[in-house]
């Protein structure tokens, strides 16, 4: 067993799903943020396990080929990105390897992985920012989190985030300190201003700017109000700020309560013909752009030919459903957030898709109730993946092919198992980086009846 504080070389041969490297000491694994594979590092223990420990990066012996020099000053503090120091064609590499590896080691899927499909520019590529807001030595600060943490780490910038957000949060900051509104605390559940939250429309360049507050409103008259519009009127693409209100003790960012202060209170949202309306508590892939390229990978591993029936387990607002439906003769999504297939049935009228439906309940109750035959299920669920239930339900109709969208390649595995032990085999697996610069990735599967 390794002893904490002990000094040792390793040689990295993996990386961690949060992207860190692993290597191996006297056959005992040893995470370390910051290593890539093929290193060579000298390592402090700083936390054992019974069959792993973690250590801290002391000194690189041998660097890597695709290890580069971060340019954000903020990288290894602020939680928010974990690859960095790789070079980008590398990042791909890994993320195509996280997918193999956990298909093999949890699913027990021996399956070739495609090379995951990356971006040509892998910066500002995020169309939301949730930025925390906090009590600083010299005032209000927002930023980013640490890891593990709640700390706030204050940006000047973030460059995967939208050029608009430094302005927008400096903007709401003047505003919240002339007018006095103190930053929400957790800890006494006091105060006001808990987070700014951005949205960018790609169809036109709008910008939703979304205060969450620990009261039933902002703390100001009418005018205080009126001149923050006016300054964040400055901004180019600014339509809309609205108010939500979350007087919960909770870690969840968003109550159910919004109010628009100007405005119509969404965005538009375009990928490839489809139009979507986005409201404050829609969910949407975060990256648009590459949105694009899963919905193309989704379609093509379908193999709509027109005539299909097509059920879309949790559906969300109805992204991947309205972007199939010009393809298919029905298809259905299911969706257990009312919000959300309030804002799915909305997107289907703004797109004239009167061949999709949108069912509101939970997917193993709703897809219980579902008495169709269906041609091929496409399943994107949150990142805990499917129940066991589901997924016999989803079985139990016998589709010739389920699209399973997943971002967790851990959870992927463990379902597709399920799947195999229903009758269904996995033909092709692709991934789509979503989140460049961190440990996450996308992946489609297609599932063919076996």
């Amino acid at each position: 067993m390794l002893k904490k504080n002990s000094e040792f070389e390793l040689t990295v041969t993996d990386i961690g799903s949060e992207g860190e490297g692993i290597g191996r000491v006297g056959g005992m694994a040893v995470f370390v943020k910051g290593g890539l594979p093929g290193e060579r590092l000298r390592v402090k223990i700083m936390k054992e396990k019974k069959s792993f420990a973690y250590g801290k990066l002391l000194k690189i012996l041998s660097p890597s080929a695709a290890r580069t020099e971060p340019a954000c000053p903020a990288y290894g503090v602020c939680g928010g990105c974990d690859l960095r120091h790789c070079a980008y064609a590398a990042q791909l590499e890994i993320k195509t390897k996280m997918v193999g590896d956990c298909l093999r080691r949890i699913g027990g899927i021996d399956a070739e992985v495609a090379p995951a499909i990356g971006m040509e520019s892998p910066f500002r590529y995020r169309n939301k920012a949730q930025i925390p807001v906090g009590n600083g030595e010299n005032g209000l600060v927002a930023g980013f989190y640490a890891r593990r943490s709640h700390r706030i780490v204050p940006f000047d910038d973030c460059d995967v985030q939208h050029e608009a957000t430094r302005r927008i949060v400096g903007t709401v900051l003047d505003f919240a300190a002339r007018n006095r509104i103190p930053a929400y605390d957790e800890a006494s559940h006091s105060g006001v201003l808990r987070h700014i939250v951005t949205r960018t429309g790609s169809a036109g360049g709008e910008i939703m700017v979304c205060l969450v507050v620990n009261a039933r409103g902002l703390p100001v008259n009418k005018r205080e109000t009126e001149a923050l519009v006016s300054e964040l009127k400055k901004i180019p693409g600014f339509t809309t700020l609205v108010l939500n209100i979350n007087a919960d003790v909770t870690n969840v960012v968003m109550g159910k309560r919004v109010i628009t202060l100007c405005g119509p209170g969404v965005i538009t949202e375009r990928v490839g013909d489809v139009v979507y309306e986005i409201s404050p508590l829609s969910f949407f892939q975060v990256n648009t752009s590459q949105a694009g390229k899963l919905f193309d990978t989704v379609e093509s591993f379908a193999g709509f030919t027109g005539g299909e029936r097509v059920l879309d387990v949790y559906c969300g607002a109805g992204a991947i459903s309205l972007y199939v439906a010009p393809k298919v003769k029905e298809v259905f999504g299911i969706e257990a957030s009312a919000a959300a297939a309030a804002d799915a049935r909305r997107n289907a009228v703004l797109n004239g898709a009167k061949n999709a439906l949108f069912i509101e309940g939970q997917a193993e109750k709703a897809l219980a109730e579902f008495r169709k035959s269906v041609d091929a299920v496409i399943v994107d669920p949150p990142e805990k993946g499917c129940s066991a239930a589901a997924i016999l339900a989803i079985a139990q109709k016998r589709p010739g092919t389920v699209v399973y969208v997943s971002c967790n390649p851990a959870t992927l595995a463990r379902d597709l198992k399920i799947f195999a032990e229903n009758g269904y085999v996995l033909e092709k697996a692709q991934p789509v980086d979503m989140f460049p610069m961190t440990a996450r990735v996308e992946c489609a599967a297609k599932l063919v009846r076996g």
